[in-house]
């Protein structure tokens, strides 16, 4: 799959999975769309199969989670993998494999010569990161 940059000056919105995604889907019922409010979202993990979004964040390993999948076939890993594999979206994530097509790797060696600050301990700061990289005009964040 092709690099996925967005256009610099856009408005993204980051949804995570903590209890304040309600108020994004509150927000955006409100004002009728998603268009209405930013001009991309990108998702978290599983989130991705459940709002329509433009870009999703899966930094674990796919292949790692496939043998977590393949040993708790009913669990949530299990159904996240299967969307995986076959997601329209783009996927940015540490590896990608061309098993799955969706998968766009993580520029890190580009993201840290642009930001200079290598703290990434969770999706979510990759997500951020990312976006400060893309020159973003402004993020926000529900969950």
């Amino acid at each position: 799959m092709n690099f996925y940059k967005p256009q610099p000056g856009q408005h993204i919105t980051i949804l995570g999975l903590g209890p304040s995604l309600e108020e994004y889907s509150r927000t955006i019922k409100g004002l009728g769309s998603r268009k209405a409010y930013t001009d991309q979202v990108w998702a978290i993990n599983a989130l991705g199969d459940l709002y329509q979004c433009d870009l999703v964040f899966h930094m674990d390993d796919l292949e790692i989670q496939r043998i977590r999948a393949a040993a708790r076939p009913e669990s949530n890993i299990a159904a996240m993998v299967a969307w995986l594999e076959k997601s329209k979206t783009p996927v940015m994530t540490s590896r990608a494999y061309d098993k799955a097509p969706c998968l766009v790797e993580f520029p890190l060696q580009e993201v840290l010569q642009n930001l200079q600050f290598p703290y990434f301990n969770s999706t979510t700061a990759y997500a951020v990161a990312y976006a400060i990289h893309c020159q973003a005009s402004k993020i926000s964040l529900f969950g």
